[in-house]
């Protein structure tokens, strides 16, 4: 019986090391590329991967008198902007203002960070300045 397990294992194991990894499921804010799998009176449904699917509203890929500016089996490259858990959002033009940042995830509570060639010490009086200076009093 001990051969059968140990034989399984290594079958097991063989595998999946062939096996592709499953993608990581898209977050809100994530640039993805998908395939276009199916194409709606009112949404065009894309493949991203794995178990997600993408559904962005056919205005989207529209030009201004309605005319589709994609087909079946195109790539689209589109911006996750909600996810209720069945069905991810898409989006492939972007809003203005505030719409626009809670589309990407971005927070008023967020702050950006962009760092260059610094020593530690420099970047962490940096940060300590930044961070005084946005306290409201």
């Amino acid at each position: 019986m001990a051969d059968q397990d140990e034989d399984f294992a290594a079958m097991l194991a063989e595998s999946e090391r062939g096996a592709p990894r499953a993608k990581k499921r898209p977050r809100v804010g994530d640039q993805i590329a998908g395939k276009v799998i199916s194409i709606g009176k009112d949404a065009v449904f894309v493949d991203v991967g794995g178990k997600a699917e993408g559904q962005l509203e056919r205005s989207e890929v529209s030009d201004p008198e309605g005319k589709l500016l994609i087909k079946l089996g195109d790539t689209i490259d589109a911006r996750v902007i909600a996810d209720t858990g069945g069905v991810l959002t898409l989006r492939v033009k972007l809003g203005r203002g505030p719409e626009a940042r809670a589309e990407l995830g971005i927070s008023d509570g967020m702050l950006r960070l962009s760092v260059g060639l610094e020593t530690p010490a420099d970047l962490t009086a940096d940060i300590d300045r930044a961070l005084a200076a946005s306290r409201i009093p």
